[in-house]
Formats: structure tokens, sequence, C-alpha cells
């Protein structure tokens, strides 16, 4: 065969279709990655964190976002109002903890909360009690143990501010009393009515102030202000054989049908 008739050299053949494999492979590599990465945010925005910052109980908030949280401000919409920054009580400590739910982190809070509650309800600063209670109600995930107690503590901050009100009444009362015993002494007008309110009035104010410092209130009996009448005293009996001790014997029915009409008075 001439060197003008031979053959040209055979041309490697390249496989169809590897451009396109190498592309959906990448294309399933960033969807992986896709998923893992928004797996990771939605774990991470479920994450909380309790702290202390400068004399103030904070709660973190995990973002949407693998990693990094932001804290909760109190004007948040969803979680300002339960976990807000909250003023510590004086020598007061926290625990820190990272929890990775909200139940949680009201089951920690709340652990806290408790503890300051009873506190200052021992130093009688019912209104910084009744505050750390009403925060407390707000956790939803509480075990039915938190909730007995909480509803315990709230048992007991009710009754003292009842206590407290019963005072105030007392002294209210008191003043009011005071006030009818000048109108009764002054011998007005008024003075009878005020002198019958200030001996109903008296026995109020024991029984206010009685139940105002958790003693045994004394029974209600009720004060009378019109003086005891006396019987009349009885007629002495008259001597026997005297004409007032002999009865006269009753009349017949045909004796007194023919009894004398007695006369009638003369007109004038």
């Amino acid at each position: 065969m001439s060197p003008e008739t031979a053959a040209p050299p055979a041309r490697p053949v390249r496989a169809s279709g590897g451009g396109f494999q190498r592309l959906v492979l990448w294309l399933l590599i960033f969807c992986l990655l896709g998923v893992v990465w928004w797996l990771a945010s939605e774990r991470n925005e479920r994450h909380f964190r309790l702290s202390a910052d400068n004399g103030w109980l904070v709660v973190e908030h995990g973002r949407f976002f693998p990693i990094g949280t932001a804290r909760i401000a109190a004007e948040d919409a969803t979680y300002g109002k339960a976990y807000g920054p909250l003023q510590l009580p004086p020598g007061s400590k926290v625990t820190e903890f990272e929890y990775d739910d909200q139940s949680a982190l009201d089951r920690g809070l709340f652990e806290q909360l408790l503890p300051w509650a009873r506190e200052a309800t021992k130093k009688n600063d019912v209104p910084a009690a009744q505050a750390l209670a009403d925060r407390a109600a707000l956790l939803s995930g509480l075990t039915g143990q938190q909730q007995a107690q909480l509803a315990g503590l709230r048992g007991e901050l009710a009754y003292s501010q009842a206590r407290g009100e019963l005072a105030q009444a007392a002294r209210l009362v008191l003043s009011a009393r005071r006030k009818l015993e000048l109108v009764r002494d002054a011998a007005s007008d008024h003075a009878l009515e005020a002198a019958q309110l200030v001996a109903e009035l008296s026995f109020v104010v024991d029984q206010l102030a009685a139940a105002a410092d958790g003693k045994p209130v004394p029974a209600p009996s009720r004060l009378s202000t019109t003086p005891p009448v006396s019987p009349a005293p009885a007629a002495p009996a008259p001597a026997p054989g005297s004409p007032a001790s002999v009865s006269p014997a009753p009349a017949s029915p045909a004796a007194a049908a023919h009894a004398p009409l007695a006369p009638l008075p003369p007109r004038k």
C-alpha cells in the first residue's frame, strides 16, 4: 500500500455524558450540605442559655444558624414576657446552664425563681415575691410537682396580702370610730347615731385587728345602747279577812241580763 493511500491514525473515543454526571454529583453534594446546614440551624434555634450579666438574669436564644445565640429582650413579642431580663435579688447567684429545648429551660428557670420568691416572702417583701411568682406562672413547661409548688407559693402570697388589707381596714375603721366619738362628745344633732355607731365599730376594730395579726377572731356580739327596762314591782297581797281579799262571786247570766243599766252622763 502506498503512503498516499494509507488510513489516518484512529482518535481516542471519549465517553459521552461524563460532564453531566459530574454536575449531578456536585448538585447532590450541595443538597446534602444544605440539609445538614438546615438541620444544624434548626437544632441551634431550639437551644437556650441561662446566665447572669451585670446583676441581671438573662436568657439567650439560638439563632437560625449552625452556631451563635442572641439575648432575649423584654420587647420580644414571642419570648419577652417569660424570658426577658430580670434583675437579680441582692446577694443571689445564678447557675449558668445550657438547655436543648424550651421545656428544659422552663424547669431550670423555675428552680432559680422559686427560692428567690420564698426568701422575699420571709422578708415580707410581697411585691417582689409576687413579681417572681407572676414570672414563674408564665413558664409552660413545668412539671406537676413544680406547678404544685407554684400554687402553694401563690397561696402564701394571697394570705399575706389579705392580712395586709385587713390591717389597713382596721386602721380605716379605727379612724372612723374616733371621728364619731368627736361627734358624740360634741352633743350635735347626730350625737345619738354616732354613739350607737361607736359602740358597734369598737368590736369591728377588734375583729379586724385580730384577723390581721393571725389571732383567733372573737365571736360577734351586738352591743345594745338601749337601757334595760326593769320589771314593775308586784303589789302586796291583801291581809286575810279584809274586804279586798274577798273576791266577789261571779254573777249568773240571768242576773246580768236584768241588771239596771248605768245612767248616761249628762250632755253639755
